[in-house]
């Protein structure tokens, strides 16, 4: 029977949605072996969704803290450490096969310590394609590295390349492999619900929810919605609630609340500091004028963009990058010249003014279910 260990070092953003999906995908095949391999901090997230028990399928837990140091040297050390830690359980469980949640995390130590017969898999979000004109003499030459090890690596089978099918092409292009795959950012279908605030807080139904939600951190522009308040005037103040949903990143959380103190007198501001439902998270999108999105990372998807589209929403995002090349195909996008204050504030003025192409949306829909992640990766 072949064993396959699906890898998976965090949990931040959507890694726990996707350990599921991959979960009940696998939960027909029965003439594997499927063993997650996972931090032990999955147990105090596991309960938030189901998991039924399967024969073939089992959980292995480690206790190895990711290093957050983000620098070179930081990076490459914490690659060095987890491509250890692969090589020990592939060695332990005799697996044929690896897929990674996030493979970019063990690379370059990867395909050096793992024997060339195991098949390594996994998902890319960060495509070097969009940055590479911003990019300094040393991170182009790292890009090129890391690129040509998966390239040229025996070991590694398959990339997916998350939303994109044009970078998949490119890639392949340039690279000349077929080794990139386009893969689906999926989401879940949220059903309309009705409209119930789980703190009882009223919002007038003249009023328009501004919403931010997901992982609330600097890189997200989180503090740069909150510093748009200041431009409001009085007529605003009385239109618009914003809405922030999801965990504040602990990075920001001092300088999140400090803001929040400031402006929570000038206009209506809701804060949900956690982990939310999908239900809840349907309840937002549904409720809300327009969802706010202005990233400073516009190399890589968000999985946000596909409930905006679901009900049809616009969103506010970058003008350049994979999400808004993505975004302009579903025709629901308000686009940032530059992600500041004053530059969100006049893209929320034009909220009330566009109009969402919803057979585009749809169309988008049709594409990005569950069901096609799960084919494309299990089958």
């Amino acid at each position: 029977m072949k064993t396959t260990l699906i890898f998976d070092a965090e949990l931040r953003g959507h890694h726990l949605e996707y350990l599921h999906h991959l979960y009940m995908g696998y939960s027909t095949h029965t003439d594997q072996k499927i063993i997650f391999i996972l931090h032990k901090d999955f147990l105090l997230v596991k309960n938030r969704l189901y998991w039924p028990e399967y024969e073939h399928i089992q959980f292995d837990f480690f206790n190895t803290d990711i290093n957050e140091d983000f620098s070179f040297i930081g990076k490459i050390t914490t690659s060095y450490n987890l491509s250890k830690l692969v090589k020990k359980y592939v060695k332990m469980y005799n697996a044929e096969s690896v897929f990674f949640i996030f493979l970019m995390s063990f690379i370059p130590w990867l395909p050096f310590l793992l024997p060339s017969k195991v098949s390594v898999s996994g998902i890319l979000y960060r495509v070097y394609l969009f940055d590479w004109e911003q990019y300094n003499l040393l991170q182009k030459v790292a890009e090129i590295l890391r690129f040509s090890l998966l390239r040229f690596s025996k070991c590694i089978s398959k990339i997916y390349v998350l939303n994109s099918r044009s970078c998949t092409r490119t890639l392949n292009k340039i690279w000349k492999c077929n080794k990139f795959h386009y893969l689906p950012d999926p989401f879940v279908k949220l059903e309309c619900v009705e409209k119930i605030w789980k703190d009882g807080s009223t919002i007038p139904p003249n009023k328009k929810i501004l919403l931010h939600f997901g992982s609330l951190m600097r890189r997200k522009g989180t503090l740069e919605i909150l510093d748009s308040i200041q431009y409001f005037n009085e007529s605003d103040r009385g239109t618009y609630v914003f809405v922030f949903a999801g965990k504040v990143d602990r990075e920001i959380k001092r300088e999140f609340y400090e803001k929040l103190a400031v402006y929570k007198d000038k206009v209506q501001i809701l804060v949900y500091d956690e982990f939310c439902s999908f239900e809840f998270i349907s309840a937002l999108v549904e409720s809300s004028a327009c969802v706010l999105m202005p990233y400073f990372n516009t190399s890589q998807s968000s999985g946000l963009l596909g409930y905006a589209i679901q009900f049809a929403k616009p969103v506010i995002v970058p003008q350049k990058g994979m999400l808004a090349k993505i975004t302009k195909e579903s025709y629901n996008g308000i686009y940032l010249n530059s992600i500041s204050p004053k530059e969100i504030y006049h893209s929320i003025q034009q909220v009330k003014q566009f109009k969402v192409d919803g057979e585009l949306c749809n169309l988008y829909i049709a594409t990005h279910g569950v069901d096609e992640f799960v084919r494309v990766i299990c089958d």
